[in-house]
C-alpha cells in the first residue's frame, strides 16, 4: 500500500513550487530558513536532507522542489501505511477478538481486504491527496498522526511486560510533531480511550458510555496540559531566567536559558532515580513522557540557530528567547475567543477602552557599554467591549467581516447579532458549511472546485453526489449544464458510494466492537469538529480550508475499509468465507477507485509550472538591482522560492508590504541578500523597533509643503507632537503637503526617464498630499522612508509595485507609475490615474520595454500547452497578465506602424491563454482582445475566437433559457447578464468588420438572443 501511494503521489506531484506557503517552506528547507509562527523546524530539516539528495543527483534547481513535493509524497504513503496496518487492527479485532487469530482463508482476506479498501481510500481522498503533491507541512503532520494512530493500536493491542515502551514512543512522536504542526497530538483523546479499555476486561462487549467519555476527557486533559503548558511555559519560564541572568547578573543572551535546560534535566534526572529507587513505576513512566515530549521539541534549537545567523527568510527574527517565546505562541496573529467574547458589532467600552495584558521584552544594545539588556519595546492588550456585546461561546468576533456575518445571517444593517445567531452560525457556517460540506467532497463528491463563500449560491463549492436528483435542490438541474461546467476537472461525482459503504462499516464496528469504535469517533471528531470548533472560522477564508481537516477524513477511510468484513459477516453463512471476502473486499474497491479516476485531472500538477512562471514574470519586469513592493501571499512566496531556489533575478528584492510593518523586517531590509544590495534608509534601526512609529500623526507645523527627504529625516528623530491627544507618539509628521524634487540630469543618466522622452513632460517634483489622513502607518511610513533615501541617492535603484498590489498602499503615487509587465515602476511622468480601476491602470506604458518582456521574457506555466486543473488562486495573475496585453495593446495601437507587433502581441494572449484553461466565456478580457484585433483591422485573426465564444455563450444561455426556478434564475442573474453582454458585444464587434458571410454566420446562431434585452425578474 505504501509503494502504490507512492506512486501515485509520484506521478501527480508537482515539479516545482505551488501557490500560498509552499514557496516559502521549501525555500526555507533548502537553505534551512526560519519560516513563519510558529515554525517548522523538523519539516525543514527533514526537507533539507530531501533538497541535498536533489542536488545530489541533478544540477536542475526545479528538481529540489519536486525533492519537498516528493517528501510531502512519502509522508503521505506512510501515512496510508498506517491507516492500512490501523485498520488489519481494528478489523481482526472485530472478525476474532483480541485473543484469537484468524482461523480460515476468508478471515485473513476480509481482514487484509479491510486494510487495502481503507489504504486505497485514503490514498485517493481529495483533501489527502492535495496536500500530498506540495511542499508543505500538512502531509507530514498527516504521516505523524498515522503513526501515533497505528503506535497507540500496537500499544493497545499488545500485553507484554514492556509494552508500555510504546507510550514513550508515542511520547516523542509527539515532541517531534510539534516541529511539523499541532494536528498530531489530537490522537490524544483516542488514546485515552484505549488506556481505558485495557484496564478492563478485554472481551466484555459491554459498552461503559459516561466512563469512555471521562476517558476520552482525560485524554483532552494531556492534550490541553500539551498545548497550553509545556508547549507556551517551558520557553516562558526559559526566558524568565534568561532576563534575570542578562539584566540582574550581566551575564549574556542564552545564559539563563542555558541554565534553566540543566536545571531541567538535573530534575528529570533526579526524579528518575527517585522514582527507580521508590520502584514507582508510574511515576516512572510518566517522567519518561514528560522527558521524551520535551526531547522531541527540542527541535526548536534549530529556529533560534538559523535566526541568529540571519538567512533571507527570517520571519520574526527569533533569535533571542523573548523574540522565540513571541514566535512560539503566534502572537503577532492575535487570539480568537473561543470561550468568552465580543460579536462583529460590538462598541466599545466609553470607560475603559483597551486593557494592557503584558510588555514586549527585547534585547536593546548600550552603546555605551556594548551589552544587551532585556527593555520593553512594546506591549500587548486587549480593546474592551460593552459587557452587553460579549456573548458566550463566541462565534461571530471577527470585526472585519461584518457584511459576510450579515448574509450568512440574514441581519439588516446596524442590527446586532443575538445568540441565536450566534449558534446558528456555528451550525450552519462553521459545521455545515466548513465541515461536513468539506467531509461530503471527499466521499460524494464536489461541484466545482470554486470558493464557496454562501451556501445560497447554488454556483459554487458544493458538494454533490452526482445523481441529479439529490443535487438539483442545493444547486441546479445539470440536464443542459455547459459542457465545460460538466468537463471540469474540479468536478468530482462518487455517486455517495464511499460515504454509503463508510456507514456500513462505522455500524458493524459498533456493533461488533463498541469499544474500539467508540475510540475512532473520538478521534474522527476531535481530529474534524474539534478543529472547527478551536479554528473559530469567519466567514470567507482567503481559500478553502478542507486540508486542515485530514485526520478526520482518514478516519472514516478506515470505517470504509471495516465495510469488507461487514459483507463478510454478512455473507459468509450463504456463499462461505472466501467469496464472501472476496467478494466484499471487490464491491468496497469500487469506493477508492471510483475517487481515484474523479480526482485524477484535478490532484494531479504533473506537469504545472505556474507558480514558479507566474513568479519568474514578476521578477523579469524589473530592471536590474530593481526593488519590488508586493502584497499578498501569491505574488510574494512564489518569487521568494525562485530565487533562493532556482536563482531567477536573485538581484531583485522583494518587499512585502504585509511584513512592512514590522520592525525584523525593516531591519532585515537593510542587509545585502543573495546578489540584491541592502536598501538604504534614512530612519535609523532603533527609530523603528517595537512600537516605535507603528503610526504617527500628521500635525502640519506652518501648512507650507516640504521636501520628502526633509520629513523623513524629522520623523526619524525623537520629537514632541504639538497636540497629542493622551498618547505618547515618537515623532510626527510635520506637514500635509510634501514634495519630491526631480533632478532630471540624474533620471536620464540612470535609464529611469528614456533618452529621447521630451523634457518638458518630465517632473519637477512628485507630489505628495496626505490630506485625507490623520495619520501614517509603519509600513507607509517605511515606504516614504526607502522612496526618498532612493531619489536622494540619484534614482540609483527602479522601484516599482506588483500590479496586484492593493491601491491604497501606492498612496501619492499613482500618478508617477509607468507599467513594464506585472510591475508598475516610479517614474518622475505625471499621468492622471483613477485609482478606483486597480492598480493595473495606474500611470503610463512603456511600450518597448512591456513588449519585450510580455513576448520574449514571460512563460506561461504549461497552462499553454497543456490541459490541466488551474486553481481559482491562479486568478489575480491570470487576469493581470490578461489585462497586460490588453493595455500594451491598447497603448500601441495608437500609432500604426505598431499593427504588426499589436497583432502579435494578441495571437499571444490567446496563445498563452487557450479557451481550454480559460474558457472565453467566463473573462470578459476575452472579448477585450477580440475587440482589439478588429480595431487595428486584423479581423482573420480575431475569427477563430469569435467562434469558440459564440458556441460557448449559445450553449451557456441555452442553460440558463432552462432554469425555471425564480430563486435559482436569480442566483444565476449575474452569470445571465454576463453571458447577454458578450452576445451583444460579439454582435457589436462584428458589424464593425468587413467579412459579410463571417456576420451572416455568427448572427445565425445567435439570432434566437439578438432581440432579448432583458433579464427575466
Amino acid at each position: 500500500m505504501f509503494l502504490i501511494a507512492m506512486l501515485v503521489y509520484m506521478m501527480s506531484a508537482e515539479p516545482t513550487t505551488s501557490l500560498w506557503d509552499c514557496g516559502e517552506f521549501i525555500s526555507a528547507a533548502y537553505k534551512l530558513e526560519v519560516v513563519h509562527p510558529p515554525g517548522a523546524p523538523l519539516f525543514l530539516m527533514i526537507g533539507r536532507m530531501f533538497a541535498f539528495l536533489a542536488t545530489s543527483i541533478s544540477d536542475d534547481p526545479a528538481n529540489i522542489a519536486y525533492a519537498l513535493n516528493l517528501m510531502s509524497g512519502f509522508c503521505t504513503a506512510l501515512l496510508v501505511m498506517f491507516v492500512c496496518w490501523s485498520t488489519i487492527i481494528l478489523a481482526k479485532l472485530a472478525l476474532v477478538g483480541r485473543n484469537e487469530e484468524p482461523t480460515d482463508q476468508g478471515q485473513i482476506i476480509a481482514i487484509l481486504g479491510a486494510g487495502i479498501t481503507a489504504s486505497l481510500a485514503t490514498t485517493f481522498a481529495a483533501s489527502v491527496w492535495f496536500s500530498a503533491v506540495e511542499g508543505e507541512v500538512y502531509a507530514m503532520s498527516s504521516g505523524f498522526t498515522g503513526l501515533v494512530l497505528w503506535a497507540s493500536l500496537r500499544w493497545y493491542v499488545t500485553d507484554h511486560v514492556k509494552a508500555d515502551r510504546w507510550l514513550v514512543f508515542i511520547a516523542y512522536m509527539l515532541g517531534l510533531s510539534i516541529g511539523v504542526h499541532l494536528l498530531s497530538l489530537l490522537v490524544l483523546p483516542l488514546l485515552g480511550v484505549l488506556y481505558y479499555y485495557k484496564q478492563i476486561n478485554h472481551e466484555d462487549n459491554s459498552f461503559p458510555f459516561l466512563k469512555s467519555v471521562m476517558a476520552a476527557g482525560a485524554g483532552f486533559a494531556v492534550l490541553v496540559a500539551i498545548q497550553y503548558a509545556i508547549i507556551p511555559k517551558t520557553p516562558q519560564i526559559a526566558a524568565a531566567f534568561d532576563f534575570v541572568f542578562v539584566n540582574s547578573f550581566g551575564l549574556p543572551i542564552w545564559s539563563g536559558v542555558l541554565f534553566f535546560i540543566l536545571l531541567l534535566t538535573a530534575g528529570i534526572l533526579a526524579g528518575l532515580w527517585y522514582a527507580h529507587k521508590q520502584n514507582n513505576y508510574h511515576l516512572h513512566l510518566g517522567l519518561m513522557i514528560f522527558a521524551m515530549i520535551l526531547i522531541g521539541f527540542s527541535n526548536y534549537g534549530m529556529v533560534v540557530l538559523r535566526a541568529s545567523a540571519n538567512p533571507t527568510i527570517n520571519m520574526n527574527a527569533p533569535s533571542d528567547p523573548y523574540s522565540l517565546l513571541s514566535y512560539i505562541n503566534r502572537e503577532q496573529y492575535g487570539d480568537r475567543a473561543l470561550m468568552y467574547g465580543p460579536h462583529f458589532m460590538a462598541e466599545r467600552d466609553p470607560v475603559q477602552s483597551y486593557v494592557k495584558k503584558k510588555d514586549v521584552y527585547r534585547p536593546v544594545l548600550n552603546e555605551q557599554t556594548g551589552d544587551y539588556t532585556y527593555e520593553i519595546v512594546d506591549e500587548k492588550g486587549e480593546v474592551m467591549y460593552k459587557k452587553s456585546d460579549y456573548m458566550l461561546f463566541p462565534r461571530l468576533g471577527h470585526m472585519d467581516r461584518g457584511s459576510q456575518y450579515r448574509s450568512w445571517l440574514g441581519l439588516k444593517p446596524g442590527e446586532k447579532p443575538t445568540m441565536g445567531d450566534n449558534i446558528s452560525f456555528f451550525f450552519r457556517y462553521q459545521i455545515g458549511w466548513m465541515y461536513i460540506r468539506y467531509f461530503m467532497w471527499n466521499f460524494a463528491g464536489r461541484q466545482n472546485a470554486k470558493q464557496g463563500s454562501f451556501s445560497s449560491d447554488p454556483k459554487k463549492g458544493h458538494w454533490i453526489s452526482g445523481l441529479n436528483f439529490l443535487d438539483a435542490g442545493k444547486t441546479y438541474d445539470t440536464t443542459y449544464m455547459p459542457s465545460n461546467w460538466k468537463e471540469e476537472e474540479g468536478r468530482s461525482t462518487y455517486f455517495m458510494i464511499p460515504f454509503l459503504f463508510g456507514l456500513l462499516g462505522l455500524f458493524f464496528h459498533f456493533r461488533r466492537r463498541p469499544k474500539e469504535a467508540f475510540g475512532v469517533l473520538v478521534m474522527f471528531l476531535m481530529t474534524g469538529l474539534a478543529i472547527i470548533v478551536f479554528s473559530n472560522q469567519p466567514p470567507q477564508e482567503p481559500r478553502e480550508r478542507d486540508y486542515v481537516l485530514v485526520g478526520s477524513i482518514f478516519a472514516y477511510c478506515m470505517w470504509i475499509g471495516m465495510a469488507v468484513p461487514a459483507i463478510y459477516t454478512l455473507l459468509k453463512d450463504k456463499i462461505g468465507g472466501v467469496p464472501s471476502a472476496a467478494l466484499g473486499t471487490v464491491a468496497v474497491l469500487i469506493a477508492p477507485i471510483l475517487m481515484g479516476t474523479q480526482n485524477w485531472d484535478e490532484q494531479s500538477r504533473a506537469n504545472h509550472y505556474g507558480a514558479r512562471d507566474y513568479a519568474k514574470n514578476f521578477l523579469e519586469t524589473c530592471e536590474q538591482n530593481a526593488i519590488i513592493f508586493t502584497y499578498g501571499d501569491n505574488d510574494t512566496y512564489p518569487l521568494w522560492y525562485a530565487q533562493e531556489v532556482e536563482n531567477i533575478r536573485p538581484d531583485v528584492r522583494v518587499v512585502n508590504f504585509s511584513l512592512l510593518a514590522v520592525d525584523w523586517y525593516i531591519e532585515g531590509l537593510r542587509r545585502k541578500v543573495n546578489e540584491s544590495d541592502r536598501i538604504k534608509m534614512t530612519i535609523p534601526s532603533a527609530a523603528y523597533k517595537g512600537n516605535k512609529r507603528n503610526y504617527l500623526p500628521i500635525i502640519p507645523i506652518d501648512g507650507k509643503p516640504k521636501d520628502l527627504r526633509a520629513v523623513i529625516d524629522f520623523m526619524g528623530k525623537d520629537k514632541t507632537p504639538p497636540i497629542q491627544g493622551g498618547q505618547n507618539f515618537a515623532s510626527y509628521i510635520p506637514a500635509k503637503d510634501v514634495f519630491l524634487p526631480i533632478n532630471k540630469a540624474e533620471v536620464r543618466k540612470n535609464g529611469t526617464v528614456p533618452a529621447d522622452f521630451p523634457d518638458s513632460l518630465v517632473a519637477d517634483q512628485i507630489r505628495f498630499n496626505f490630506s485625507s489622513k490623520q495619520y501614517l502607518l509603519k509600513d507607509e511610513i517605511a515606504l516614504m522612508d526607502i522612496v526618498a533615501t532612493n531619489a536622494a541617492n540619484g534614482w540609483e535603484r527602479p522601484i516599482y509595485f506588483a500590479v496586484t498590489c492593493r491601491p491604497e498602499k501606492i498612496m501619492g503615487l499613482k500618478d508617477y507609475l509607468q507599467m513594464e509587465g506585472m510591475g508598475l515602476r516610479i517614474v518622475p511622468i505625471r499621468t492622471p490615474s483613477d485609482a478606483k480601476y486597480g492598480a493595473m491602470n495606474m500611470g503610463r506604458v512603456h511600450i518597448d520595454r512591456m513588449y519585450d518582456n510580455m513576448m520574449n521574457k514571460f512563460v506561461w506555466g504549461n497552462f499553454d500547452k497543456e490541459k490541466m486543473f488551474i486553481d481559482e488562486s491562479y486568478m489575480p495573475s491570470v487576469h493581470s497578465l490578461q489585462y497586460g496585453f490588453v493595455r500594451m495593446v491598447d497603448a500601441m495601437s495608437k500609432d500604426p506602424a505598431n499593427k504588426e507587433k499589436s497583432v502579435a502581441a494578441l495571437n499571444k494572449f490567446f496563445e498563452a491563454f487557450p479557451h481550454m484553461n480559460f474558457p472565453y466565456e467566463e473573462n470578459r478580457m476575452c472579448v477585450q482582445a477580440i475587440t482589439m484585433f478588429y480595431r487595428i483591422g486584423a479581423e482573420e485573426d480575431a475569427k477563430k475566437h469569435i467562434r469558440i465564444l459564440t458556441d460557448a455563450v449559445q450553449e451557456r444561455q441555452m442553460f440558463f433559457d432552462s432554469l425555471t426556478d425564480a430563486k435559482k434564475i436569480g442566483k444565476f442573474k449575474p452569470e445571465m447578464q454576463d453571458n447577454m453582454f458578450l452576445i451583444q458585444n460579439i454582435l457589436g464587434v462584428i458589424e464593425t468588420g468587413k467579412d459579410e458571410e463571417f456576420k451572416t454566420e455568427i448572427k445565425t446562431k445567435l439570432a434566437g438572443y439578438i432581440q432579448q434585452q432583458q433579464l427575466p425578474n
